[in-house]
């Protein structure tokens, strides 16, 4: 028997944001392999290899980004931020986004050396601190554990 629209549970965009969280956190677990995986091929694979490499990581991370920025927008119209959370939050993206923008950059010019160093130092950083801090933040300004 097929039910009907209004026999399914219907979650609201919170408890869908809330619900979201722990994907965030596979993002930069997965993520973090992927610039491990992506800096060997880099420095020892073709540029085939690596371009294929590059394309398919940047893919996962811009996805990460639109995942994190949905939830943060979600509890910030639900009154689930303060000025704290807000404030960590914007310095992480603006961070991340400036480390995109120069792994773009140094993957233009063809600097392998620039483009490791940004992803083992810089990348793997911000997305730790995201897991550290944002994170976490979320989750305790929505009663989360």
């Amino acid at each position: 028997m097929e039910k009907t629209r209004d026999q399914i549970p219907q979650k609201t965009r919170m408890q869908l944001a809330a619900d979201a969280l722990p994907s965030c956190n596979e993002y930069i677990d997965y993520s973090i392999i992927k610039i491990k995986e992506m800096t060997k091929i880099i420095q020892t694979g073709s540029k085939e290899e690596a371009s294929a490499a590059f394309v398919e990581f940047v893919d996962l991370v811009d996805l990460f980004i639109q995942l994190i920025d949905r939830i943060y927008f979600v509890f910030k119209k639900n009154n689930k931020t303060n000025v704290e959370v807000s404030d960590n939050f914007q310095k992480l993206q603006i961070h991340l986004l400036s480390v995109m923008k120069a792994l773009l950059q140094a993957r233009e010019k063809g600097d392998t050396v620039m483009l490791c160093d940004l992803l083992e130092y810089e990348l793997t950083d911000n997305l730790l601190q995201w897991k550290i801090k944002a994170i976490p933040s979320l989750k305790q300004a929505a009663n989360i554990t």
